[in-house]
């Protein structure tokens, strides 16, 4: 397994996490009136099988093939709901989380990243039901993607409920150049605030909150992007994820939020966030 049991967290970092992250929940889910407001999320992984069987196996996901030449992709469902992807790219590292936000300019937005400091990381492919998918990397080498000519049919803001998501964060190793660096690649505002002292950040498309940003809380991992999933019973999620391989970073307790939020690392090396809302 490909844990990375290097992770270096001290507790009182975690804390401050898991206190005041969370304090600032993302609005209901609602119709989504741009198509830039929409949120999306994607595993990049070296192994998908195993990445399936695991997230199966964890949150009762399932998963339906999606043919494309020359890459191995699947769609994300938790009950009838397509809620993201997962793509295999045998040469990666680890596994890691990506967001994807629709644009009405493709290209354009490409340009931007680029001139931005960013790069291509996949090149552009048309993926059924979806539409033109490109990945991207930032400027501190945290992976995005941008999805542009969108089908009709592509499911639109963000779905609330057991096993879907619940809200995500960019955990940043410099929050200033990751603030400045969105705002002009994602075409956001930020919003600097602060919870028990500790400083957060909210970027806004409109009045809609997109994701909450933090300084990297974790040592030798690097800027990433970090989903949370909504859980109604976190103990036994992190249980699940831990007996199929997981490395747990943060074990539910009652002194955290009442034990209502648990952090693990797949067998691939991709962090995600168990939350009851």
């Amino acid at each position: 397994m490909k844990l990375k049991n290097h992770l270096k967290c001290s507790l009182a970092v975690l804390l401050f996490l898991s206190l005041t992250a969370f304090d600032l929940s993302p609005e209901p889910a609602r119709p989504i009136t741009s198509a830039e407001n929409f949120i999306w999320h994607d595993l990049v992984t070296p192994d998908l099988d195993s990445s399936m069987a695991f997230y199966s196996a964890v949150f009762g996901w399932t998963f339906k093939d999606v043919e494309v030449k020359g890459l191995r992709l699947a769609t994300i469902y938790s009950g009838d709901m397509r809620i993201g992807g997962v793509i295999e790219v045998p040469g990666a590292n680890s596994a890691v989380w990506i967001k994807a936000i629709l644009v009405d300019n493709l290209k354009k937005r490409v340009d931007i990243v680029q001139k931005s400091g960013g790069r291509v990381v996949l090149p552009p492919a048309e993926i059924p039901g979806r539409g033109t998918q490109v990945i991207m990397e930032g400027a501190d080498g945290e992976e995005f993607s941008f999805i542009g000519n969108a089908d009709a049919g592509f499911a639109a803001g963000m779905v609330t409920g057991n096993n879907h998501w619940l809200w995500s964060e960019l955990w940043a190793d410099s929050p200033e150049s990751s603030q400045s660096f969105y705002e002009a690649v994602f075409g956001v505002n930020t919003e600097s605030t602060s919870a028990n002292e500790k400083p957060y950040w909210v970027f806004h498309s409109g009045d809609t909150k997109l994701a909450g940003m933090i300084q990297n809380p974790i040592t030798n991992e690097g800027t990433q992007w970090v989903p949370y999933v909504q859980s109604e019973d976190p103990p036994g999620s992190i249980a699940k994820a831990k007996e199929e391989g997981a490395f747990i970073v943060l074990e539910p307790a009652a002194e955290v939020r009442n034990g209502n939020v648990g952090i693990f690392q797949d067998p691939q090396g991709a962090m995600v966030c168990v939350q009851k809302r």
